[in-house]
């Protein structure tokens, strides 16, 4: 192979960040998971979900986001929800009276309802995207927000 760039095997060679290098590093914000082969592309973290849309039914929440415009160059999107209970400036994490299906961390789909949560309060939702190489990458995951208010009832 030429300098910068690797060969794993014969026909298509990979550039390379380092030159000379006798396997494929990954340039900066660019990253390869645990699993992946060392001759595999390297990928980055995927962008933020989507237009949140929210359906509430007294103190039950249904999310509803769409995919991210970036999925980092992996198939293994998952999303993560973070719920936050809010009076005034201040905003606490929700506990475990609050309850999430399909689930509240690793959910491959775009959809949540939430239940057990407090009439006429406001929270906090945020949907976190997050794929193979998040947990590599040393930087928060990308995500977006929505704040709501339950009912009186």
């Amino acid at each position: 192979c030429g300098l910068g760039q690797y060969k794993v095997s014969v026909g298509g060679s990979f550039n390379t960040y380092s030159p000379g290098s006798s396997v494929c590093l990954c340039r900066p914000g660019f990253h390869r998971a645990a699993s992946d082969l060392p001759d595999s592309a390297c990928t980055k973290p995927p962008s933020a979900p989507r237009s949140i849309i929210y359906q509430i039914n007294d103190t039950v929440v249904t999310l509803d986001w769409s995919e991210p415009l970036d999925r980092g160059g992996r198939s293994d999107l998952s999303y993560s929800i973070e719920c936050a209970r809010c009076r005034g400036a201040s905003c606490f994490p929700c506990g475990d009276s609050v309850t999430y299906r399909p689930g509240q961390v690793g959910v491959s789909v775009r959809r949540v309802v939430i239940r057990g949560l407090l009439p006429h309060t406001t929270y906090t939702f945020t949907v976190l995207a997050q794929n193979g190489v998040s947990a590599v990458s040393h930087v928060s995951p990308a995500s977006s927000s929505v704040n709501i208010t339950t009912s009186r009832d």
